[in-house]
């Protein structure tokens, strides 16, 4: 019978927006979900908005208890872009206490801790600017980024950068599932993008 090495790591994924609820609190300012759900509540299942979810930000302790119950030797989940840099400038000390002290708990549950940044919650103070059309984004992720590697670098083992980054375009500019919800197949190309390599694509 096949054998798994013995580091392999048995997990789950899970994100920020999905998970943390306290959408407006403790300092977090809004994301495109935030915002979207405010102004068409409509598009969301009733009573199912950003602002609860399963309310990790306080259950997180319980949480990787069941994650060891069910022998989860990782977890992967993201850090709230909004949380953390509410203006894309200014650290939110509340967010870094709560971020370290998630990833200490998972860490000393012998639960690896992989931890992606930008799981399609696009800050809404860029997304009036642009969101990934304008190149400024490009600047203020690279800042962001940064900023969880120097505060969460010696807890955090591993990093991703973007969850399913072409379901965020496909989503976002092509299907309308996503905001900005804008169907546009010229916008859903990447290499239009502002940061894109080589002359624009003709599609």
């Amino acid at each position: 019978m096949y054998q798994f090495p013995t580091n392999f790591l048995w997990g789950a994924a899970a994100s920020a927006p999905q998970t943390e609820g306290h959408a407006l609190l403790n300092g977090k300012s809004p994301s495109t979900w935030d915002k979207w759900y405010e102004l068409a509540p409509a598009n969301f299942q009733p009573n199912q908005g950003p602002a609860i979810t399963s309310n990790v930000y306080e259950c997180y302790a319980d949480d990787i208890k069941r994650m060891q119950a069910i022998g989860l030797t990782s977890y992967r989940t993201s850090i709230s872009w909004t949380r953390l840099l509410p203006d894309g400038k200014n650290i939110n000390e509340e967010a870094v206490s709560y971020y370290r002290d998630y990833f200490k708990a998972l860490n000393k549950a012998h639960i690896h801790p992989i931890i992606n940044l930008f799981h399609f919650d696009m800050p809404w103070w860029l997304m009036e600017k642009g969101g990934w059309e304008t190149r400024e984004s490009v600047n203020a992720f690279a800042f962001y980024a940064q900023t969880a590697f120097d505060l969460f670098g010696d807890l955090v083992p591993q990093w991703t950068t973007f969850n399913e980054p072409i379901v965020h375009v496909e989503c976002g500019y092509l299907f309308g599932y996503h905001y900005p919800a804008v169907v546009d197949l010229k916008k859903s190309c990447p290499s239009r993008l502002p940061y894109a390599n080589g002359p624009y694509c003709r599609c």
